[in-house]
């Protein structure tokens, strides 16, 4: 008889096979898959489940009036049974660690992020903006007092609250240089992990329309050939997006 395992054994289980999956090859990868079985097999699971207060939910989500708590954002989408922005009420001291089920530990959150509450790691959301203007790319050198000081950079900054990502580059392009620009589309995200924390840096291409460059923060900016970037010492976060952005140096 198949031993019955809790929820979080199954799941460490399935996150265990899954980073050995990702250290394979992708020849030896794809040759389980043409010899795996189609029907999985099932393993017994065994679940603990709470009495939830629904005067608790209901008070959670009147708080939150169709906002989620955390992103503040619009919920997502509408509940199907009765048509209300739907968003899911998260305890912020699970019931399972013995936090306690009422208003005050809830809150209500759009599903991404109540499964980022569950699974995500804690990462600093900042943006980059890699404007091109004549064939060549912005770089800017981090100033005095800054961290990281006299590393190079591509210029943005940090994600605040009720901002989207292109708001956000525009905004850190224009204090820190003065520079009205269009965010174009995104190009490439990168993860680093600093002492003090995470960081996700997200590039977006861009175009400066209008204004004097005017370096406040930075000890110094240049436009450079793609073909030259590597020539400059960047910061950590930014470092990936290089040997990609020497390769398409040819399109500009």
């Amino acid at each position: 008889m198949q031993r019955s395992v809790t929820t979080k054994e199954y799941l460490q289980e399935v996150d265990k096979q899954v980073k050995k999956a990702k250290r394979s090859t992708d020849q030896d990868r794809k040759a389980r898959l043409n010899n795996a079985p189609k029907k999985p097999e099932s393993v017994p699971v065994i679940t603990t489940a709470y009495k939830r207060n629904p005067d608790v939910i209901v008070e959670v989500l009147k708080r939150a009036n169709g906002s989620c708590e955390i992103c503040h954002q619009p919920a997502p989408f509408l509940r199907a049974s009765d048509l209300s922005p739907y968003l899911e009420v998260h305890h912020k001291v699970p019931l399972a660690d013995g936090g306690d089920d009422t208003v005050e530990n809830a809150v209500a959150v759009c599903p991404n992020c109540h499964r980022e509450e569950h699974f995500g790691v804690q990462a600093k959301i900042v943006t980059a903006a890699l404007i091109v203007d004549r064939g060549k790319i912005l770089i800017a050198k981090r100033g005095k007092g800054m961290k990281l000081e006299g590393k190079w950079e591509f210029p943005g900054g940090k994600l605040e609250a009720g901002e989207s990502l292109e708001e956000c580059l525009k905004r850190e392009i224009y204090e820190e240089l003065g520079m009205q620009i269009d965010v174009l589309y995104h190009y490439d995200d990168s993860i680093y992990k600093y002492s003090d924390g995470v960081i996700r840096l997200m590039a977006y291409w861009a175009k400066w329309n209008s204004g004097e460059i005017k370096v406040k923060e930075h000890s110094e900016v240049k436009w450079i050939n793609f073909a030259d970037l590597s020539l400059y010492e960047f910061s950590p976060a930014d470092v990936p997006f290089i040997n990609s952005l020497q390769k398409i140096h040819l399109l500009f």
